[in-house]
């Protein structure tokens, strides 16, 4: 699963199709991260991401190689 179906399943009311149970290798370097995208997603009170959410989830999701401080988007089958 990847960034872009996450927001889309969000923004299309089915977010509840993604189990939190796919979630594998979670690790304490990105705990956080993982917390604070669910966050975005529990108090999104009006149903889309705007500008500010989808830029602080993409931060947090790079995969350049060299950031040990972002989760992989594999990681975001969290968000249910």
């Amino acid at each position: 699963m990847n960034l872009n179906k996450v927001i889309s399943a969000f923004n299309n009311s089915s977010i509840n199709n993604i189990k939190k149970e796919d979630l594998t290798d979670i690790t304490k370097k990105n705990d956080a991260a993982v917390k604070t995208i669910k966050n975005i997603f529990d108090t999104n009170l009006d149903g889309q991401l705007d500008t500010s959410e989808l830029a602080l989830i993409d931060k947090l999701t790079k995969l350049d190689g060299n950031n040990t401080n972002g989760i992989s988007l594999t990681d975001l089958k969290l968000l249910a």
